[in-house]
């Protein structure tokens, strides 16, 4: 596993809906919600990216090379894992919130489209699950090095 690309593949879109009224400002065809700034992400994509960034910028400047042995990488271990963490505890808080956003839907509500965004409530938490699960893994894959 190359370790740069797996932490690269954590990086998230800006979310986008075909009703532009819930899409984030900066995804795609932007928002029509006059409630949120034109040019300002509120999904928590632009977040996790530039730690994203950050982390994949700080390994690269600092002589990681994803050839690594395990002695190579054992220095990086920890911060890699902390930063990682740091992102899988922002995406649990999004988890979080659409749980609680879809909290007191029955199950026929939850296997509707949530507005026009193309995918189910359910899909919704079962994709952030997903990504929950890929985080767990890289970090479980990195702390096994």
């Amino acid at each position: 596993m190359d370790v740069l690309k797996e932490i690269e593949s954590l990086k998230r879109q800006h979310h986008y809906c075909d009703d532009p009224w819930y899409s984030c400002p900066l995804a795609l065809d932007g928002c029509a919600n006059n409630e949120y700034e034109e040019n300002k992400c509120n999904c928590g994509a632009e977040e996790q990216n530039k730690k994203i960034d950050a982390i994949l910028e700080y390994l690269s400047n600092n002589g990681f090379n994803k050839n690594y042995t395990y002695e190579d990488v054992k220095e990086y271990k920890e911060i890699v894992i902390n930063a990682i963490q740091k992102i899988g505890s922002d995406c649990e808080d999004d988890h979080n919130r659409y749980k609680l956003r879809f909290s007191g839907l029955s199950k026929t509500q939850m296997n509707k489209e949530y507005g026009q965004s193309g995918e189910t409530c359910r899909e919704i938490l079962d994709n952030l699950i997903k990504q929950d699960e890929k985080i767990n893994k890289t970090i479980e894959w990195i702390k096994n090095i």
